[in-house]
């Protein structure tokens, strides 16, 4: 089974997704979210999970810095952003540091 952390900082969203995706069918589970990226990388360090979904808007660290930090000492996960802006410079950026959606 997969570990799953979900970093986004509105709540709603972050709930919906734990609930409304049938994570066991899909062979994985969440192991902890956050609201911000500090939360998340020390989630990222509690649980090594093997699948981050990361909104790139938060509060206390970006989704893009999370994934720097990440990416420095990990090059197997896979990462999804999320996000509701239209700046596709972030989202470049994003997939020059390998993520994967």
């Amino acid at each position: 089974m997969l570990n799953v952390v979900i970093a986004e900082d509105d709540v709603f969203a972050r709930a919906g997704m734990k609930k409304m995706i049938d994570w066991s069918e899909l062979n994985m589970r969440v192991v902890a979210d956050a609201s911000n990226g500090e939360e998340a990388l020390a989630a990222y360090f509690m649980h090594k999970p093997q699948i981050l979904l990361a909104d790139l808007k938060m509060p206390r660290m970006d989704g893009l810095t999370l994934i720097r930090k990440i990416r420095q000492i990990d090059q197997e996960i896979q990462i999804i952003i999320l996000t509701c802006h239209d700046d596709f410079a972030l989202a470049r950026e994003a997939i020059a540091l390998g993520v994967k959606d």
